[in-house]
């Protein structure tokens, strides 16, 4: 080997490598090793549970590009079988991403030892304690990213392999050529990312040789380019309109903030890269106005940087900068990526260019340190980034020191108070949530998804009418936001306001055809007001969607029973109830037919009343249409005093509210004659 670093030279290679795979990770990540689910995990964790629970669902990930919103099938994969192992367990995801970042750290030491690049440990052991990667191991979501990593650099040491002589093509190794493609597939199928393989591949050969041979370099090449940019097309239109990388932020970037913004960007990930502290969880969008003359000085700098990187005619360094620039470049501000609406950049972005600035270091040791303080200096080096990379994994330990961090760490907060707000939202810690919406709003008055935001919370605060000011809000700010008409949808039919909620459904859907739940809350509107054929065609839709959804399959089941089709109704009932058991008019329906079905195979009084009973419990016996339904079902197991009971206590409930009791009276009628009740009620709860 030709490393001048002896750092734990005297240990055996494969010992080395157990070091970077196990003890350097692990001692780094062990804060966060039993972290909670942070931000949106929630898309690949309990916001897909319906596909984790889904026995086709490994099928569907592979076959449906809109399953998701980005189609990393690889990745999704390994969600999907993570959670039929190990249910929502976080130790053991946490685990595999920090186990998956050993492995690139092993396979890159093994890349740049078959390239006889010196400091080749060192390079690998600080790529596995550098502070920059905390948020690509630490992060469950960014799975991706060190599966992505971990197959790319294989595919990388597999084609390396395939070259039988560097300085002479005349043959490659077809077997690992082979594994090199497939290694390479896995990597793009965890992340778009791994599309910088082939163009690595071509620059290593430049380098080694100071020439291409287009049968030994560029042609085995090209299937690897080809593949790389066709699915790099429907990843970018993915992260459009599916992850929502559209909107006023993106219309305001205009070309000119476009340019400024990427050699802005790209210099902050040198420096970031070079001088990794303070990382924080989040940064921010800061402000681009190209008529300031001084937002032109990084380009100024990069064009100047450019210009002596000519002057030098150095290969080498021209490779390395290659290198190191082409995994950003999608991140720079030319594309939309959906990030963006958080924050100009991200250490998630550097994450496959941070080998290189660690190859840096290395380098930088080899050559300048005193061969006798190498060892010494390493260590430290390792130990000041470890410690700093240790620090950064601790703030993934909790939620709340995750978002107080983003928070305090950052001089323009705003989008973390808002995700901040979200994740207390969920947890039903509406007050903070309410604070945090408000301190995100105060510093940005003008975005529509904190008024969206803000609205959701009303919702669930049950202030329906102030969730419909937010969200009309948040359309007057953002008209192109699907999410935004859907809410004001949603909050309109609890308000009873069906006609305008049908407006901002359509609405919805014709900003996004696939629109799930505007799909499923049109068909439900259609199916009550009596338009049944409109009905079917919104919630088949949205079954073609998403086949088996248990919304949508429920709403259908409704349908069903509207158009007394009860059979069918009670069917899709009971499938509902398998996955989602405290349904409440699900649970009602359900019993009622059971209860009341003139049809005797529909019939089953003991399983009606197991149905009705926990309906009743779940709405703690104040629910007339429920208590109703109970009575029928105490009448049909022939429980007739229970069944009078009840009766009663529902003909209290309507009464005092002031609903129409008639069917109430005619079911304690029935019931207090002593005769099961068989006049069947098609309307829904």
């Amino acid at each position: 080997m030709t490393d001048r670093i002896h750092t734990l030279s005297f240990l055996p290679t494969w010992v080395r490598g157990l070091v970077l795979l196990l003890l350097f990770p692990l001692l780094v990540y062990w804060p966060c090793i039993n972290g909670p689910f942070l931000w949106d995990d929630r898309n690949w964790s309990h916001g897909i549970d319906w596909l984790l629970k889904d026995p086709h669902g490994l099928s569907r990930i592979w076959t449906q590009l809109r399953l998701l919103e980005q189609y990393y099938p690889v990745t999704a994969s390994s969600v999907w079988l993570d959670y039929q192992l190990f249910g929502w367990e976080t130790f053991p995801r946490h685990l595999e991403n920090i186990l998956m970042h050993g492995a690139s750290c092993v396979l890159f030491w093994c890349v740049l030892r078959q390239l006889a690049v010196p400091g080749a440990w060192l390079a690998a052991a600080i790529l596995a304690v550098h502070p920059v990667a905390v948020e690509s191991v630490a992060w469950i979501t960014e799975r991706k990213n060190t599966l992505c990593l971990m197959f790319a650099l294989g595919s990388v040491l597999a084609w390396i392999k395939s070259a039988v002589d560097w300085t002479e093509p005349k043959q490659f190794r077809v077997s690992w050529y082979l594994l090199s493609l497939i290694l390479f597939l896995l990597a793009l199928g965890a992340k778009i990312s791994a599309f910088v393989v082939p163009p690595v591949v071509v620059l290593l050969a430049w380098w080694k040789r100071g020439r291409l041979s287009w049968r030994y370099d560029l042609l085995p090449a090209l299937p690897m380019f080809l593949t790389a940019f066709g699915l790099g097309l429907i990843v970018a239109w993915l992260e459009k309109h599916q992850a929502g990388a559209l909107g006023p932020i993106f219309d305001d970037l205009t070309w000119p903030k476009r340019i400024v913004l990427s050699a802005q960007a790209l210099w902050f990930y040198v420096i970031k890269l070079l001088a990794p502290h303070p990382v924080c969880v989040v940064y921010y969008r800061w402000k681009l106005d190209p008529t300031q003359w001084w937002q032109w000085l990084p380009l100024l700098a990069l064009l100047g940087a450019l210009w002596a990187l000519w002057k030098s005619k150095s290969r080498r360094a021209w490779i390395l900068v290659l290198v190191f620039a082409i995994p950003l470049l999608p991140t720079l501000g030319f594309l939309n990526v959906n990030g963006m609406r958080f924050a100009w950049v991200a250490d998630r972005w550097a994450y496959f260019s941070l080998p290189l600035a660690c190859l840096f270091f290395s380098a930088l040791f080899t050559k300048y340190c005193p061969r006798a303080l190498l060892t010494p200096c390493a260590a430290t080096l390792l130990a000041l980034l470890g410690s700093l990379a240790g620090l950064q994994a601790s703030k993934y330990r909790d939620v709340d020191v995750f978002w107080n961090h983003a928070i305090q760490g950052n001089p323009y907060p705003v989008v973390a108070h808002s995700a901040y707000g979200d994740s207390l939202m969920r947890a039903g810690r509406l007050k903070e949530a309410q604070d945090q919406f408000q301190r995100a709003l105060a510093l940005d008055p003008d975005n529509g998804g904190f008024h969206n935001n803000l609205g959701s919370l009303y919702n669930s605060m049950g202030k329906s009418e102030l969730a419909k000011s937010s969200f009309e809000t948040a359309i007057t700010k953002d008209p192109s936001d699907p999410l935004f008409h859907y809410n004001l949808g949603f909050t309109l039919i609890r308000l009873g306001q069906i006609q305008p909620a049908e407006a901002s459904l359509r609405k919805a859907l014709e900003l996004r055809p696939d629109f799930l739940a505007a799909l499923n809350d049109l068909g439900s509107i259609q199916s009550s007001i009596g338009q049944f054929d409109e009905a079917e065609k919104y919630l088949q839709t949205a079954l073609n969607v998403r086949p088996g959804d248990q919304l949508a399959l429920n709403s259908l089941a409704t349908l069903r029973y509207r158009q007394g089709r009860k059979a069918e109704a009670l069917y899709y009932y009971e499938e509902v109830l398998k996955s989602l058991p405290d349904m409440v008019p699900t649970l009602t329906n359900a019993a009622r037919i059971m209860a009341t079905s003139v049809d005797s195979s529909l019939r089953d009084g003991k399983r009606a009343v197991e149905l009705a009973e926990r309906a009743a419990a779940l709405t703690n016996h104040q629910d007339g249409s429920v208590l109703n339904t109970l009575a029928a079902a105490y009448g049909e197991c022939g429980r007739f005093s229970e069944a009078v009971a009840a009766a009663r206590r529902a003909l209290e409930l309507f009464e005092s509210q002031g609903q129409p009791s008639a069917s109430i009276r005619a079911t304690l009628q029935v019931l207090e004659s002593g005769q099961p009740v068989r006049v069947a009620d098609r309307s829904s709860n």
